[in-house]
C-alpha cells in the first residue's frame, strides 16, 4: 500500500533564517516500517493512533498515547507498525541551535538520555505545539513561550548530557568516518575513500560501523544525504541543485531515496516551504 506523509507546517523561531526553524510534521504511515534512518535535528515524536514498536538508542520500545519518543541528532532509529492499519504520529523537529538557545550555559552538543518519556502533561503541551493551525500560527513571542514551557517540562523529566567521548580505536574510527562523510557527502564516496582516513581494515571497519550505528556505511551516507537534501529544499534550492549538491546520481536517484525515507517526493516536500 502507499505511504502518505503530510508535512503540517513550519514555524519560524527566534531567527528568520531557514536553519533556525522548528518543523512540525503530522504523518500517517501505511507501510509496516519506516526503515532505519537518522536526522540532523532533535526529534520528539508522539504516536497518535496505532500500535508501534520503536527502535531508538539500540533498544526496542513500545509506544503509548502519553509516551514521547526522543531522538538525538545523528542517532539511528526506526518505527515498526504492529498492525496492518498502520499508525499516525506527530513529530517536532528541533534544530540543535534552537534547543541549545534554551540552555545558554551549555554550548557543547547535548544528547537525550531517555529514548521514551511517559507523561500526560508533556503529551498535552506537545499537542498544543503541533495543533496550532497554519492560519492561526502563534506570534514569535507566543510560540517562544509555548516552546519554552514544553522544553522546561521535557527537561524536568529528561536529562541532557554531553555525548560520550570516543575512547576505543573502533569508536574513533566510526566517528572519523562519519565526519568524513559529513564533509564530503556531495561527492562520490567509496569505501576505499573512507578507509584511507582510518588505520583499520575495510571489513573490520564495516562490522564496527554497523555494530555502532545499526546500519551499514552506505545506508548512513544515503540518510545523511537525505537530511542535507531537506535543508536544501527548505532553503529554496531547485531539485536539480539539490540532486547534484547532495551527491545523488540524478533526480530519479534522489526521488527514490527521498520517498523511501520520508514517504513523499522531494518536489512535494519543497512545495510545503515555498
Amino acid at each position: 500500500m502507499k505511504n502518505d506523509t503530510q508535512l503540517r507546517s513550519r514555524v519560524p523561531f527566534q531567527k528568520t533564517s531557514t536553519m533556525d526553524r522548528v518543523v512540525l510534521q503530522k504523518a500517517f504511515h501505511h507501510q509496516s516500517s519506516s526503515g532505519k534512518h537518522i536526522h540532523e535535528d532533535y526529534a520528539v515524536n508522539l504516536i497518535r493512533e496505532g500500535a508501534v514498536e520503536a527502535f531508538i538508542q539500540g533498544k526496542n520500545l513500545t509506544s503509548s498515547p502519553t509516551t514521547l519518543l526522543c531522538v538525538n541528532p545523528d542517532e539511528t532509529h526506526a518505527y515498526q507498525a504492529l498492525t496492518d492499519e498502520g499508525y499516525r504520529h506527530d513529530t517536532l523537529f528541533i534544530k540543535p541551535n534552537v534547543l541549545h538557545a534554551f540552555l545558554p550555559e551549555n554550548r557543547h552538543p547535548l544528547r537525550f538520555t531517555e529514548a521514551a518519556v511517559v507523561s500526560p502533561k508533556l503529551a498535552a503541551l506537545f499537542t498544543l505545539l503541533i495543533e496550532a493551525s497554519p492560519s492561526e500560527a502563534p506570534t514569535g513571542l507566543e510560540y517562544d513561550c509555548m516552546m519554552g514551557e514544553f522544553l522546561d517540562a521535557l527537561f524536568a523529566l529528561q536529562k541532557l548530557t554531553p555525548p560520550e567521548v570516543s575512547k576505543s580505536i573502533g569508536e574513533r574510527a566510526v566517528r572519523k568516518a562519519k565526519d568524513y562523510m559529513k564533509e564530503n557527502y556531495h561527492k562520490e564516496i567509496s569505501l576505499d575513500d573512507i578507509i584511507e582516513q582510518l588505520d583499520i581494515s575495510k571489513y573490520h571497519f564495516q562490522r564496527l560501523f554497523k555494530k555502532s550505528t545499526a546500519i551499514s556505511v552506505h545506508q548512513y551516507l544515503i540518510a545523511l544525504r537525505i537530511e542535507k537534501a531537506k535543508q536544501a529544499l527548505q532553503s529554496g534550492e531547485s531539485l536539480a541543485q539539490t540532486t547534484y549538491g547532495c551527491g545523488f546520481y540524478d533526480q530519479s536517484h534522489l526521488n527514490r531515496c527521498f520517498k523511501r525515507l520520508t514517504g513523499m517526493t522531494p518536489g512535494r516536500y519543497r512545495a510545503f516551504f515555498h
